[in-house]
This record gives structure tokens, C-alpha cells and sequence, in this order.
């Protein structure tokens, strides 16, 4: 037994309540349903308890995990030593593609390495990686198949994917741990303010958004298309990509009375258009533009590139005749816009991708975690 500290309280990353550390049970995992430590219910011990008790490394041996009191799901074994845990918001549309872009952003996450600091990311579970190879990687890197639709959620229980990333200690910043929080929601729902703040509410707790932008959702991008590459009507819900994010925006403050006091949104949002494979083919403009779907020009994201993307991004948008999402976005504090492509490819007869190249999809977030000191 030993002194822990009573006001801390962790938030479950399934159901967001937040509790005492006292208040969690504490199940092995090695013996699945063997509950080693149970919160005490009368009154002085569970006081006591607060302030006195086991800590969690007391049962390595049983890789235990603490179990919510609410939802009764079991937490990862690390979400109370990491620094923190980050929730980042990835709102967009029916079709703007946010299944693909969280398996391209994971799986990019994953490879990319830092010039000059250590760098290291893995799934904060076995149980979570797993279902990422088995509802994302496989279906789109092996088998080059289209990501099912996002089921509609019916609870309050999500479940996130939950990276743990390490930063090695440098010069200047010491080593840090965090755990990245990324919850895949159907796009339906989030374009829903009652059904965002009745099941999707953890997403509302996010340090940061990142929008995709759908060009299916922009008539002159569409236009600008040869018929064999515009969407089909079934593809395009007729919602404007600013009322969308604004929406979003409005629940959000909604949902947080500091945020909605702020003149300036004050959370970082990435707005990225989707799909930028197409920006090549969009007959209309300049060549010029093109530079912003080379594959030849990947590197890994730094601050030089951002500016440069964000600045043709908003030319690129202009001459598209999306000044509804430009105006928009003159009410956020920060704010920069991005290209990306999950697949790098569109789908072709067989409703399959000859090819799958993820492009910058790692822009937005790095750029995020410039924007909350995690990365210089």
C-alpha cells in the first residue's frame, strides 16, 4: 500500500466520464475477468481509499488495467503514466473519406521518423492494433478494397484507436509520452448537432480539429472534372463544407462554455481537402497547382512546407469559388489549410484501387502538435 494522490481523476476514453483513481477497478488481463482490487462502498474506506491504495504497477504480473465504473470497459494499461491524452478531432462529411485518412494517418504515423530526436509509435494495446490491421490497414493496403461506411453509433461507448507516442529527450525538451486519441464516426453524425452531443460527445473534448474538406461537396472542383472522374449524385449530400464545419464549430461551443466566451475559436483547426489526387485534373487551372498532389514532392511534414501548401491552398480554394469555407475560417484563432490524399488514387470499374500511396496525410497533425508544444 502506498500514498496516491486523491485528486487525481482519469476520463475514460469510451464512455468520457472521469473518475478518482479510487473509483476504477482494477481487472487482469492476463486472467480475463479477475477482478484484483474492487472500489470499497462504505463511506470511510471509500474515503480512505483515495488517499491510500495499491498502485497499478502492484499487479504487473497480471498486466492489469483499470476497469470504468460506468461503462465497465477495460482502459489500456498506460492511459494513467503516459504525459497526457490527446483527443484530435477528424470531422468531415459522408464522403469526405475519414476512414481512409485515419488508416493512412495511422499507418503513416507509424513509419515516419524524426531527423535529430527519437520517435516512436505504437498501439497503446494488442487488442487496438489488431483491429486496426482487421477494419483498416487490410481492407485498404492488402486488399486495396474501399473502407466500408462508418457504422451509426447507438451508445454512448465509442471505441478509440489509441496510439502511444514517444518523443525522445533533446537539448531543449524533455522525454515525453503521449497517448493520441482518434475515434472514427459516421459522417452523417457529425454533420448532426444533437446526434454529435448525444453519442459522439468525446469527440468534443478535442485539443485540436482536423476538417476534411470534401471537393465532392464543391461544385466548381466538380465541374472542373472530366465526367469519368466527378462523383456519383449519390455522393454528394448537397451540404456546403463551411455549414458543416460550422455546425461542428456551434456544438462544440455548445458543449464548452470557455470556447463559446472565446471572439476567435481558439482550438487549432487543420482544414485539409481530401481526395487532392484530383487537383492535377482539374482542367480549368493552372499546372501549377499540380505541385500540390506530387508524390515526388513527399517529405516528412516540417513548418517550411506547411506555410507554403497553406498559402496555395487558399489560392486553390478562391479560384474553386469557396469563399463561404475561406470567410469561415477568419473566425479561428489558428488555422491552416492543407492537401491530402488517404489513397492517392481514385476507385476504378472494379470498385478497387489499382494502387494505394497515402499522401501528406501526416501534414495536418504535425502541424497540430507544433500548435500544442509537443513538437518544435
Amino acid at each position: 500500500m502506498t500514498l496516491i494522490d486523491p485528486f487525481r481523476r482519469i476520463q475514460c476514453p469510451f464512455c468520457t466520464e472521469e473518475s478518482y483513481l479510487s473509483q476504477y477497478a482494477v481487472e487482469s488481463r492476463v486472467n480475463q475477468g479477475k477482478i484484483l482490487y474492487q472500489p470499497p462502498q462504505d463511506g470511510v474506506k471509500r474515503l480512505l481509499s483515495r488517499i491510500w491504495g495499491r498502485p497499478l504497477e502492484a499487479y504487473k504480473r497480471e498486466f492489469a488495467s483499470r476497469k470504468c465504473p460506468r461503462c465497465l470497459k477495460v482502459l489500456p494499461p498506460n492511459i494513467e503514466q503516459v504525459d497526457q491524452n490527446i483527443t484530435i478531432a477528424i470531422i468531415g462529411d459522408t464522403f469526405s473519406g475519414k476512414s481512409h485518412y485515419i488508416a493512412a494517418l495511422i499507418d503513416q504515423l507509424k513509419r515516419v521518423q524524426l531527423p535529430g530526436r527519437y520517435f516512436h509509435v505504437i498501439a497503446a494495446s494488442q487488442d487496438i492494433e489488431d483491429r486496426y490491421l482487421y477494419e483498416f490497414y487490410r481492407p485498404l493496403f492488402a486488399q486495396k478494397q474501399p473502407l466500408s461506411v462508418t457504422r451509426a453509433a447507438v451508445s454512448i461507448v465509442n471505441d478509440p484507436l489509441i496510439y502511444e507516442v514517444t518523443l525522445g529527450e533533446t537539448g531543449q525538451r524533455p522525454r515525453q509520452v503521449i497517448n493520441l486519441l482518434i475515434y472514427d464516426a459516421n459522417g452523417e453524425e457529425l454533420a448532426q448537432q444533437v446526434t454529435l452531443m448525444r453519442f459522439r460527445s468525446h469527440i468534443l473534448n478535442a485539443k485540436a480539429i482536423i476538417f476534411l474538406a470534401d471537393p465532392w461537396a464543391m461544385p466548381e472542383f466538380v465541374n472542373g472534372l472530366t465526367h469519368h472522374l466527378r462523383p456519383s449524385p449519390a455522393s454528394i449530400t448537397g451540404r456546403m463544407s463551411s455549414e458543416v464545419l460550422a455546425w461542428v464549430v456551434q456544438t462544440f461551443k455548445a458543449n464548452n462554455s470557455e470556447l463559446a466566451e472565446e471572439t476567435e475559436f481558439p482550438l487549432p483547426v487543420a482544414i485539409a481537402l481530401s481526395k487532392a489526387d484530383l487537383i492535377p485534373y482539374l482542367t480549368a487551372l493552372s499546372a501549377e497547382y499540380g505541385f500540390l498532389a506530387n508524390s515526388d514532392n513527399q517529405r516528412d511534414p516540417n513548418a517550411g512546407d506547411t506555410e507554403i501548401i497553406d498559402q496555395w491552398m487558399k489560392l486553390l480554394l478562391s479560384r474553386v469559388k469557396e469563399d463561404n469555407l475561406l470567410g469561415f475560417a477568419k473566425g479561428f484563432k489558428t488555422v491552416k489549410f492543407f492537401a491530402i490524399s488517404a489513397t492517392g488514387s481514385s476507385l476504378d470499374a472494379n470498385n478497387q484501387f489499382s494502387s494505394v500511396k497515402p499522401y501528406r496525410c501526416l501534414d495536418p497533425l504535425f502541424w497540430i502538435f507544433r500548435e500544442l508544444d509537443i513538437l518544435d
